[in-house]
């Protein structure tokens, strides 16, 4: 993956974009360990708003094409990458489970 020079535009679309890809995988996780505590409809609820997760996940993907990863995010960049591969696989079992 490329390595950019920050624009200020770059640094604020990925601060949140990152945050909020971030903050919407932790859910997965942590959701995922209480499943079976959660209520059909709050299930329900949370895969089919798990869409828009996906919508701004291609989003994001258009920014990197538009900008490349600039420097200061790369590590984050890399962490993320590695729970969305994760989050696949749990939302897929959740699908199952629903």
């Amino acid at each position: 993956m490329a390595k950019v020079a920050t624009t200020k535009e770059a640094a604020k679309e990925f601060d949140y974009y990152l945050g909020y890809l971030e903050q919407r995988f932790s859910e997965l996780e942590e959701n995922d360990r209480d499943w079976d505590a959660l209520s059909n409809e709050d299930k329900v609820d949370f895969l089919n708003e798990w869409s828009v997760v996906n919508v701004k996940l291609g989003e994001f993907q258009e920014v990197m094409r538009r900008y490349g990863v600039p420097s200061e995010y790369h590590d984050r960049y890399g962490r993320l990458q590695e729970r969305i591969v994760r989050g696949q696989a749990i939302v897929a079992r959740l699908w199952e489970r629903a």
